[in-house]
C-alpha cells in the first residue's frame, strides 16, 4: 500500500510546498449536489481522480482491521453492476487507465489514472466503481488471497515490523494500534457479503466522501460528469473521530526477539499537527535533527547505512529517529546524543539558511505529476483544509532558529522506543 512508512521523508511535504507556491491561484473547491469537489485544472496530458473517504482505521473496530483497505481494493477489482469483472478490466487494459482503492491509517481511496484523450472512458469506470461494485464472490476470494500474501510479506520486513511495535506502544488506546492491512487471521473472515455490506451500509456516504481532480479538463465538464453519474450518492450522518494527541511524557521501550543480520530500532516522539503555528519550525528542526544523526552515526562512527530522522504527517503526527546496526548500543548512544543537544541549544542563523535552502531546493525541483497533486490536496483536507499548503512557504521561510528550538522543547518530553532484533544487545543498549 502506498502510505507513509517510517523512512517515507518529506515527500508530502514538499510536495504540498511545490503546490502551494505553482499552482495554489488555479485551485478551487465547489459543492456539486452535496458533494465537496477540489479541482485543479492543468495543461498535463493526464488526468487523476480520487474519491477520498474520511475515517481510515477510526472506522472499523480491532477485530475488523484490514475491512476498510479490502473492501475498497475489491470495489475496484470484482467488477461493477453495468461492468462485469472481465469486461471491467478488458475496457481498463484497452485504453491505459489505472484503477485502484486502497485505506490507510486516515483515509481511504479509490483512485482513476488515464490520459486525458480516455477521460470518458476512465470516469465510465470509475464512477461505477464508486456507486455500483458488485463484489462478486470469486474474484473477491482472490483480491483477499492477494492481501493476505501483501500481509505475509509485510510482517517478514523487518521495518514495517519495526514500525508496528512502535506504533502500537506509542498510541495504545487510540485506533492508530490497528494495522489499516489488517492481520491474515481476521482477513480470512471476511466474506463478499461482509465487505458488501461495510461499503454500501458505510462508506458510500457523501458526508464522509470528497471527490479531488487534477489534469486537463474545464470545471464545466466536470461539474457536468458528476451531475451525470454521482447524483445517487447516499447521505447518512457522520461523525468524525477526533485524536487528543497526548505528550509522550517519558522513555518506554517495546523490543521482540528476531534473528537478523542487523538490528533495527526507532523512537518515536510527538509532532505539532500540520494546522499548527509550530508546524513549520519543528519541520526545519527534524530535518537539522536527521542531519546531525546521519553525521553521528553513519559518517563520524559507520555504525549504520542510513540513520536519520523523519516526520510523519498523520492526524495524530509523530517524529521517527531510526537506524539499523550490529552494535545498537553505540548507535542509541551516538542518537540519544545528537537529541539531546538539539533540545539544548538553537541551530545557527547559517544552518537554518542551509535548511530553508534545502528544502526549497527539494520542492522547486519536484516537478509534479497530476496523481501526487491530487493525493497532496486530498490528505491535506484530511488533515485540516486543502488551502493548507497556500502560505507554508513564507511560513518556513520567516521561522527563526528561537522558534526551531521552542517548537522541539514543546513537543520532546518523552520518546517510545521501539527495537528488533538481539534482545540480548538490546538490553546492554537501553540500560
Amino acid at each position: 500500500m502506498p502510505f507513509p512508512t517510517i523512512k517515507s521523508i518529506y515527500f508530502f511535504l514538499f510536495s504540498l510546498l511545490s503546490y502551494s507556491a505553482v499552482a495554489q491561484p488555479e485551485t478551487t473547491s465547489f459543492t456539486v449536489n452535496g458533494l465537496k469537489v477540489i479541482f485543479k485544472p492543468t495543461q498535463k496530458e493526464t488526468i487523476s481522480v480520487s474519491m477520498f473517504y474520511r475515517g481510515g482505521v477510526t472506522n472499523f473496530s480491532p477485530a475488523q482491521a484490514g475491512l476498510e483497505n479490502l473492501t475498497l481494493a475489491a470495489a475496484t477489482s470484482c467488477g461493477t453492476q453495468k461492468y462485469p469483472e472481465e469486461t471491467f478490466w478488458n475496457h481498463a487494459d484497452e485504453y491505459g487507465i489505472d484503477i485502484d482503492g486502497r485505506s490507510g491509517y486516515d483515509y481511504g481511496v479509490i483512485s482513476l489514472n488515464c490520459v486525458a484523450d480516455y477521460f470518458n472512458e476512465g470516469w465510465n469506470l470509475w464512477s461505477q466503481a464508486i456507486l455500483n461494485p458488485t463484489f462478486s464472490p470469486q474474484p473477491f476470494a482472490m483480491e483477499r488471497d492477494k492481501t493476505v500474501t501483501a500481509i505475509r510479506g509485510r510482517r517478514s520486513d523487518p521495518e514495517n515490523r519495526l514500525e508496528q511495535l512502535a506504533l502500537g506502544l506509542s498510541f495504545a488506546g487510540t485506533p492508530y494500534v490497528k494495522d489499516p492491512l489488517g492481520e491474515e487471521i481476521t482477513i480470512q473472515k471476511f466474506t463478499a457479503d461482509s465487505v458488501k455490506n461495510y461499503y454500501y451500509q458505510h462508506l458510500l456516504n457523501k458526508n464522509r466522501m470528497f471527490l479531488v481532480v487534477a489534469g486537463k479538463i474545464s470545471r464545466e465538464v466536470l461539474e457536468q460528469k458528476i451531475k451525470e453519474s454521482l447524483a445517487g450518492l447516499p447521505e447518512k450522518p457522520y461523525t468524525p473521530f477526533v485524536y487528543t494527541n497526548a505528550l509522550f511524557e517519558e522513555q518506554r521501550l517495546i523490543s521482540e526477539q528476531r534473528d537478523l543480520a542487523t538490528n533495527y530500532m526507532c523512537g518515536l516522539i510527538n509532532a505539532p499537527a500540520f494546522t499548527s503555528p509550530d508546524f513549520p519550525a519543528y519541520l526545519l528542526t527534524i530535518k537539522a535533527l536527521s542531519g546531525r544523526i546521519y553525521e553521528a552515526v553513519r559518517l563520524q562512527q559507520n555504525l549504520s547505512y542510513d540513520p536519520g530522522a523523519s516526520l510523519t504527517i498523520r492526524q495524530a503526527p509523530y517524529a521517527t529517529l531510526y537506524a539499523s546496526s550490529t552494535n545498537p548500543k553505540a548507535t542509541l548512544h551516538a542518537i540519544a546524543g545528537e537529541y539531546v543537544r538539539m533540545r539544548k541549544s538553537e541551530v545557527s542563523p547559517d544552518l537554518l539558511l542551509l535548511l530553508k535552502k534545502s528544502v526549497r531546493q527539494n520542492y522547486y525541483q519536484t516537478l509534479e505529476s497530476s496523481n501526487s497533486l491530487v493525493k497532496n490536496l486530498g490528505e491535506a483536507e484530511i488533515m485540516g483544509d486543502w488551502k493548507l499548503g497556500e502560505d507554508l512557504v513564507n511560513k518556513i521561510n520567516n521561522v527563526t532558529t528561537k522558534q526551531m528550538y521552542d517548537a522541539f522543547q514543546k513537543y520532546t518530553k518523552g520518546i517510545r522506543w521501539a527495537y528488533l532484533g538481539d534482545e540480548q544487545l538490546a538490553k546492554q543498549a537501553f540500560n
